[in-house]
């Protein structure tokens, strides 16, 4: 009975798939403009449906290395192997040594672009950007802000945020194999063991 006990034991770990569950992003496409979003600073909604971070007549983003700038948070309760990703364009009007910034902090603070990245006074275009989330968050964080100065403006455009799961690895076929092999020679030692006993 140890046996089969151990053989269902055994196909029972075998069968349970892992179920991923990701942070839940609320109005990632802002088609209902900015509602389930919180707003700090110049955080306003495009024509095109996107939503803008100004860094003029902005907050103060000291806490994140700025000067002044918005943010543009929601809470999500993301875990460990969350994959957040996001469009974004980042214009600046600004110059070297004043590196303004566009950055996401969840888990951590990333670096999505700075005057360094895109030149002076230039766009970085429309582009794609992710990241993992290697500890479990709450609160997803856009800032745009100045570095050093206040003179110049720059701008964030955000769309298309959204979060999914690392994809569980699936079980190779060697141990679907080896799991089947041991209830086989589990069930043949029980049938010899009772016919042995009779």
């Amino acid at each position: 009975m140890k046996k089969v006990k151990l053989a269902a034991a055994i196909l029972g770990l075998l069968s349970v798939s892992q179920i991923a569950n990701s942070a839940t992003i609320t109005n990632g496409n802002f088609d209902s403009g900015l509602t389930g979003w919180g707003t700090a600073g110049n955080v306003t909604l495009d024509a095109g449906g996107y939503a803008v971070l100004n860094t003029f007549l902005g907050i103060d983003t000291s806490a994140y290395g700025g000067t002044n700038g918005s943010i543009l948070s929601q809470t999500v309760n993301a875990s460990a192997g969350d994959v957040i990703s996001f469009s974004y364009s980042f214009n600046t009007d600004d110059y070297l040594p004043y590196n303004d910034f566009a950055l996401i902090a969840g888990d951590a603070q990333y670096l999505v672009s700075d005057v360094a990245t895109v030149g002076d006074g230039d766009s970085s275009g429309w582009q794609n950007f992710s990241f993992t989330a290697l500890s479990d968050f709450s609160d997803l964080k856009f800032i745009a802000s100045n570095h050093t100065d206040t003179a110049f403006n720059s701008t964030l455009f955000i769309d298309n945020v959204s979060s999914g799961s690392v994809s569980a690895v699936p079980v190779p076929a060697a141990v679907w194999l080896f799991g089947s092999g041991v209830l086989g020679l589990l069930g043949f030692n029980r049938k010899r063991s009772q016919s042995l006993a009779a």
